[in-house]
């Protein structure tokens, strides 16, 4: 009876911490994505200025973000997504639109991959 209750309190926290890491990864990539959209939106209005301070500002949430995500993610994924904030930080600050486009929807696709491959599905259970 003893070996149950503990089987179940292991499987309990488990599932816990699956659903837990699932709806975290899901709302923090949401947030990355808003920001990544209001620096996209400045790069249009060709607003450099505002698009920096809110480039800073994602990469601000992203560095917190990581610190959790290096625990549940692969390392070469978040390596990705540094470098690419990097090169975004390049195209900004040189005021290159079409550069800069073309890295935020790379980064746009990095996030919402690691959200889908992570998230508890059948698919990626088989």
């Amino acid at each position: 009876m003893r070996s149950y209750v503990i089987t179940v309190v292991i499987v309990t926290l488990l599932a816990g911490g699956s659903f837990w890491s699932n709806h975290y990864i899901s709302s923090s990539t949401e947030e990355l994505v808003k920001a990544i959209d209001q620096v996209e939106e400045q790069i249009y209005n060709q607003d450099w200025d505002k698009a920096k301070s809110q480039l800073q500002q994602l990469k601000q949430d992203w560095d917190v973000t990581k610190n959790v995500w290096s625990v549940l993610v692969t390392h070469q994924e978040i390596d990705t997504i540094d470098i690419g904030l990097k090169r975004l930080g390049e195209y900004v600050q040189f005021k290159s639109p079409i550069l800069a486009e073309g890295e935020l929807s790379a980064l746009r696709l990095l996030f919402d991959h690691i959200s889908d491959t992570e998230a508890f599905n059948l698919k990626n259970v088989f």
